[in-house]
């Protein structure tokens, strides 16, 4: 077994990666996110009347008036947006190997554009749809336990969460909900309480446990499932530290995002309401959506290049 992990060191070291080489990474993604970006709009265009949409928003419909927009029955729905889900994933598989590829093995890929579609993107792609399905294996197990122990069937579960869904669409803020809607919201709210619970906690541990997972199956050629299990003995809690100290800077990245944010935002708005100064409004408009790229590219390199490092300390024994 490798020496602990330096939780500092791992830290640091994702996060330099992220300032020295987010570039790099927009290289990689920008045209898997495209191509899925325009999957995902020609999929909603061909399955909803949007202009169902344009009147009456999202989040105030009701499940009925949702399904009127849909061109086909909810089956349909699933399995297309399902196979969308997948090709969104394998896309995003091909950044994760190149990211691989340059923190572990140092080969950084040169050139504008990447589209991978080679083993070790099916690789990553495969060991993402596993760990996927371990943790759905995970979650029905729970919701089986949850129904035993509380005695109840799914079917009640499922009609009274409709019944909540239905009522909170059309309900008013400050409106008194009738003894129908307080007994479903606790017959959902009890087997969710109890399904969280009892999943937390599975959930977590292989989600540490498969940390060097995608990233050892991107540079060895084969699925390092078991291996990713084996390999991360004795360092649970070193791997834990690392990802909190990660999300932690990443959250105080976020928040100085969001207040340059609001003062691009106010100064664009305020410079639209002023003669002579939409030029500096489309300016700082501008500025705020490169600002919003630039955070979300940095913060996925971050969090890309860590599991990588992870897994190259633990293989190299660094």
């Amino acid at each position: 077994m490798s020496a602990r992990l330096p939780i500092g060191d791992v830290a640091n070291e994702a996060v330099q990666f992220g300032i020295a080489h987010w570039i790099t990474v927009l290289r990689f993604a920008w045209l898997p996110y495209l191509i899925g970006g325009m999957i995902v709009a020609a999929s909603l265009f061909l399955t909803f009347d949007l202009t169902a949409f344009s009147s009456t928003a999202v989040n105030s419909m009701t499940i009925d008036e949702f399904m009127e927009a849909a061109r086909y029955p909810l089956p349909i729905l699933a399995i297309v947006f399902l196979i969308v889900g997948l090709v969104f994933t394998f896309l995003t598989a091909g950044i994760f190997s190149n990211i691989a590829d340059f923190v572990v093995i140092g080969d950084k890929r040169g050139g504008f554009v990447h589209l991978r579609t080679d083993g070790p993107t099916q690789r990553v792609f495969h060991s993402y749809v596993i760990s996927g399905l371990i943790s759905l294996l995970i979650v029905s197990l729970a919701a089986v336990v949850a129904l035993l122990i509380t005695g109840k069937d799914l079917q009640p579960i499922i009609v009274a969460f409709k019944e909540l869904a239905a009522y909170s669409a059309q309900a008013t803020p400050g409106q008194q909900p009738p003894q129908d809607i307080i007994d479903a919201s606790l017959e959902v709210g009890g087997f969710f309480g109890l399904l969280v619970l009892l999943s937390s906690i599975p959930l977590f541990y292989t989600s540490i446990k498969l940390t060097p997972f995608s990233a050892g199956s991107a540079i060895e050629n084969r699925l390092i499932l078991f291996k990713s299990f084996s390999m991360t003995t004795g360092h649970f809690w070193s791997i834990v530290l690392s990802i909190i100290l990660i999300l932690l800077f990443l959250i105080v990245v976020q928040m100085i995002y969001s207040l340059a944010d609001i003062v691009l935002n106010g100064a664009a708005t305020y410079f639209s309401s002023q003669q002579g100064t939409a030029l500096l409004a489309v300016v700082f408009t501008v500025i705020s959506a490169i600002a919003a790229v630039v955070v979300q590219v940095f913060s996925m390199t971050v969090q890309a290049a860590l599991q990588c490092i992870i897994y190259r300390r633990l293989e190299t024994g660094e």
